[in-house]
């Protein structure tokens, strides 16, 4: 039993960095969209 739970926990983490990574990239690309706005200005 106590392999399943760590597997599980493993593939949460996982989820949770891949989530982690698309937050961060969706951000700098809102960054690079309205640094972007700013100099067409």
């Amino acid at each position: 039993m106590r392999d399943i739970e760590i597997n599980e926990t493993k593939i949460s983490d996982e989820n949770k960095i891949s989530r982690d990574t698309e937050v961060k990239k969706g951000f700098s690309k809102l960054v690079g969209f309205f640094l972007t706005w700013k100099k067409l200005q």
